[in-house]
Parts: C-alpha cells; sequence; structure tokens
C-alpha cells in the first residue's frame, strides 16, 4: 500500500519523531503540574514543633542562620544592582546585564524568602500571610 516504506521508517528514526513525541509529552505534562497549588496535608503550629524534634535550641540556630543568609544575599544583590548599572550603562553590554539582571532576582527572591522565614520565627507564627509580614516592616517605621 506505501511505496517506500523503509525510507520513511528512516526519516522517521533519523528526524527522532518518538523523541519529540516523548518530549512534548513530558512539557505538558511538566506544565499541568506546575500551576497547580499544592495544600500541606498536615498544618503546624509553633506548639507542634517540640512533637516533631525542633526544640528552642534548634529554632535560635535557625534564626541565626537566616538572618545571616539574608543579610549576605542582600549584599551581594546591591553589589549585583551596582555591577547591573555599571554593565548597563558605562559598558553598554546589554548580554551581560541581562544575566545580571536574571542572577539579581534570584539573589532578591533568597533574601525575601529567608527574611520570611526570620519573621516566622521571631513572631512564632508559622504560615505567615503577605500581608502579616508586610506589616512587619510598617511597624519598624
Amino acid at each position: 500500500m506505501f511505496k517506500f516504506t523503509r525510507t520513511r521508517k528512516f526519516l522517521a528514526r533519523a528526524i527522532g519523531v518518538g523523541l519529540i513525541k516523548q518530549q512534548h509529552q513530558f512539557i505538558k505534562e511538566t506544565l499541568k503540574n506546575t500551576f497547580v497549588k499544592k495544600r500541606a496535608d498536615e498544618q503546624h503550629s509553633f506548639e507542634d514543633l517540640p512533637g516533631i524534634g525542633v526544640d528552642d535550641k534548634k529554632l535560635a540556630l535557625a534564626l541565626r542562620h537566616f538572618i545571616r543568609l539574608y543579610r549576605f544575599f542582600a549584599v551581594i544583590s546591591v553589589l549585583l544592582c551596582i555591577y547591573f548599572f555599571y554593565l548597563l550603562f558605562i559598558k553598554s553590554d546589554y548580554a551581560s546585564s541581562i544575566v545580571c539582571f536574571a542572577v539579581i532576582c534570584v539573589t532578591l527572591a533568597q533574601t525575601f524568602k529567608n527574611h520570611y522565614w526570620t519573621i516566622q520565627i521571631k513572631q512564632k507564627k508559622l504560615g505567615l500571610s503577605l500581608n502579616e509580614w508586610l506589616y512587619t516592616f510598617k511597624k519598624r517605621k
């Protein structure tokens, strides 16, 4: 019925039709699971922490660790911002400035994540909302 079946099979293997189908299936499954909000099975509070093996000593150590990390990432972010503007305006190197901006976004995300965890430990409340976290900035003024 089909002519050139050998050639057609050879071309399908050479182009990698099966691999392309697998790749698209993987991308589809990954994207489908990326935007699903996952809910925790159990809600923990600070009263439950000794039951899972977290005592006050570990909390104090974690607090110091998170403070050190968010300060470190904040300093790195500021230095990268200076370097970003240097690349952008003085060297006019746009490709490198785009990469630098991406690294700034990553370091700022780490800064905010560690600061959020620090505030959770200080307020002894797990799962702060965004408004509660932002309120800590207003309270300082």
